[in-house]
């Protein structure tokens, strides 16, 4: 699609037929799946450069005047352009066409980010720049590193149209941390590794775009009260922030570095519960985490994601005004991400339950901890 889109933008729609006809045989499409997606990748890639030097073509608005031939000895239009075409001239002049679409696709997200009713796309565009190629490596990313590392890009993209913040700072750091630790631990832990190569049977490739794309917009929801609040800000007639922004700020970062503590944690004790042995036996004991920020909640890594988008909504908030887009977006986000962790907290829970139960260390810390997300509530 992506070669679709520069081949037809040159009025090239043969070759846009026959080199798609091409990537939809090499990607599987035709019964034919490739051994390796960096070949397609490839072909991308060398189609996107090839493609961008095939000059556009120059439309120049002109004037005619009637002048004396020395060479013919008799009258002749001479064409002239006009100032205005001179201009357009300058601007058009043949060059890489793959540069000038980018050039202008970031024009345009800078414009709809700063104001208007589409920063919510252009949000979702930076989100399907990112979720869209971890998804098509493995489907499973899409829900892991892609989810986090299209966090940090929404944030990164909204500090260079705005300013860098302590809420946008809060976002880079846990899209950041949480993107990496999930990656990192896919590559040291063969289990969650295969976990995650399995999710590449449900769909192939072609078709984990739209899936992808619609994954993409819920994190754009997710991310609309900082664009809301940043916005707020660039148009405050103060410098003064609202009370709500710097409470949601405070909120989003306790969030973030709980969430960051209690993966930290839970790594270290399965790390070294693995490394000192590796029998069914030892797989199957319970190993913890039971100290620190796990005795807040028996999932607290869970409880911190939640705390951090709650302080995105609360800084974002005050800007929100009477737009049905920020409140609708911000709020689907919201009840999205909170079923999803409580669902997520109830299917762990029940998972420790059923592998753990009659380990006394495990019973004593269950009865010791008695709130799964929440702290203070109590929920069996």
């Amino acid at each position: 699609s992506f070669v679709d889109i520069l081949l037809l933008l040159r009025g090239n729609s043969e070759k846009a037929r026959r080199v798609l006809l091409f990537l939809l045989h090499v990607t599987g499409t035709r019964n034919y799946r490739p051994p390796n997606m960096k070949v397609l990748f490839f072909l991308l890639a060398t189609a996107s450069v090839a493609f961008s030097f095939v000059p556009k073509p120059v439309i120049v608005s002109t004037r005619s005047t009637t002048t004396t031939s020395p060479v013919l000895d008799k009258p002749c239009s001479l064409v002239e352009p006009t100032a205005a075409s001179t201009t357009s001239l300058t601007m058009m002049i043949p060059r890489g066409g793959a540069t000038a679409i980018v050039t202008k696709s970031i024009d345009l997200l800078t414009t709809s980010l700063q104001s208007g009713p589409w920063g919510v796309v252009g949000l979702w565009a930076v989100s399907s720049a990112v979720v869209v190629p971890f998804t098509l490596y493995r489907q499973g990313y899409s829900f892991s590193v892609g989810y986090g590392y299209s966090v940090m890009a929404m944030a990164i993209m909204l500090a260079k149209v705005f300013k860098v913040d302590p809420l946008l700072s809060a976002a880079i750091f846990y899209g950041a941390r949480l993107g990496s630790y999930l990656l990192f631990r896919n590559i040291i832990s063969p289990k969650k590794a295969e976990q995650t190569k399995s999710f590449d049977k449900t769909f192939p490739r072609i078709k984990r775009v739209p899936f992808a794309s619609s994954v993409a917009l819920f994190y754009a929801f997710l991310m609309t009260p900082a664009l809301y609040a940043m916005r707020g800000i660039a148009g405050a007639a103060t410098g003064n922030p609202h009370q709500l922004l710097r409470v949601g700020t405070i909120v989003a970062w306790a969030g973030a570095v709980l969430e960051a503590v209690a993966d930290s944690q839970k790594l270290l004790a399965k790390s070294s519960s693995s490394s000192s042995s590796k029998s069914e036996e030892a797989a199957a004991t319970f190993v913890g985490p039971t100290a620190g920020v796990y005795r807040l909640t028996r999932h607290p890594n869970y409880t911190g994601e939640l705390v951090f988008w709650f302080g995105l909504l609360l800084a974002g908030i005050p800007s929100f005004g009477k737009s049905p887009i920020a409140w609708i977006c911000s709020l689907l986000g919201m009840y999205g991400i909170y079923g999803i962790m409580t669902n997520a907290t109830k299917r762990l829970d029940k998972r420790q339950l059923e592998n753990y139960a009659g380990q006394e260390s495990y019973d004593t810390w269950r009865a010791q901890v008695k709130s799964p997300i929440f702290p203070f509530v109590h929920q069996e």
